[in-house]
């Protein structure tokens, strides 16, 4: 008999973003559980312009559990209904939302430059309308393991700043690579306080940076124009963090909050061999996934870990 693999907890992420809804696809659809009562499912994407960087997110969400209640009655799903009001939203009207998010998912898929391409695929566990004046933001905790730790080099020169490549474990015992930054500052601290193979929870910030040179039109007539030769990346920067974990703590389920090296590593040797499947498929043409034509430099992947060694 062939040994059972191996249970692999999920990690979490508890993400929080306030923005303006810039754009909404959704869709509502009527289903059925096994003994005949109706639910619907809400699903599609929004994107939402955060401090002027703009983020996609995913909704799949139903307004009914397939679980009863005391009374024998499907449960209610009570995060439906605000989330809900997101889709009568009248067209052209950007209203302020509040967002909680969660990112326990990886979309990968080669485009039309025939490269492979991934990204975080967020997804909205609520959504509510909020006032105008509440302050904007996208921040929160993520949880995983250090994998890769290296000094950010641009133009030979080191910058002070970190990159560090953080592991989570998602739905289906898939490796989520993330790409955090570390600012200067903290640099010393950050590497004093975890290794490769900590285990830990880590506070994050998320928001668009700008990078390049800015330069002035010389020639010619008028007024001139200001010309940016840069790009523009979203980055999610380490802004704080906690111990990390030892073998002996447990959660609430009383797992091991503990994710070893060994079980890390053979999660990342999983996804390779499935994304050099995806890399021999090639592109397919609207590759699930790939996101809207105006965000994609917005996720460009950082380091491609299919060359880095293993440091485990």
């Amino acid at each position: 008999m062939a040994e059972k693999a191996k249970e692999i907890r999920q990690t979490y992420t508890n993400l929080k973003a306030v923005g303006i809804l810039k754009e909404q696809d959704l869709k509502v659809e009527t289903k059925k559980f096994d003994d005949g009562e109706e639910y619907h499912t809400l699903r599609g994407s929004i994107i939402v312009s955060v401090n002027g960087s703009e983020h996609e997110c995913n909704v799949f969400m139903n307004d009914k559990f397939s679980t009863f209640d005391d009374s024998g009655k499907h449960k209610e799903n009570h995060l439906y209904k605000n989330t809900r009001t997101l889709m009568d939203t009248p067209k052209g009207a950007t209203p302020t939302v509040e967002l909680k998010l969660k990112a326990e998912r990886f979309s990968d898929w080669v485009g039309k430059d025939n490269k492979l391409h991934s990204r975080d695929n967020i997804s909205v566990s609520e959504a509510k309308i909020v006032a105008d004046d509440t302050e904007h933001m996208f921040e929160g905790k993520i949880e995983g393991v250090v994998y890769l730790i290296r000094p950010e080099i641009v133009k030979e020169e080191e910058t002070g700043r970190l990159i560090v490549t953080f592991i989570g474990v998602g739905y289906g015992q898939k490796a989520l690579p993330h790409t955090l930054y570390v600012g200067a500052e903290d640099a010393d601290y950050f590497k004093d306080e975890y290794e490769i193979g900590s285990c830990c929870t880590l506070d994050i910030e998320i928001a668009s940076k700008e990078y390049g040179t800015t330069t002035t039109q010389t020639t010619g007539w008028g007024r001139k124009a200001n010309v940016n030769k840069g790009f523009t990346r979203v980055e999610w920067t380490v802004i704080g963090g906690d111990p990390a974990y030892n073998e002996e703590q447990v959660n609430k389920k009383g797992e091991p909050l503990f994710i070893s090296q060994a079980d890390i590593k053979s999660l990342m040797e999983a996804r390779n061999i499935m994304l050099e499947q995806i890399e021999k498929e090639g592109y397919k043409g609207g590759n699930k996934g790939e996101p809207k034509q105006g965000l994609k430099a917005m996720n460009k992947p950082d380091v491609d870990l299919a060359d880095v060694e293993c440091p485990f």
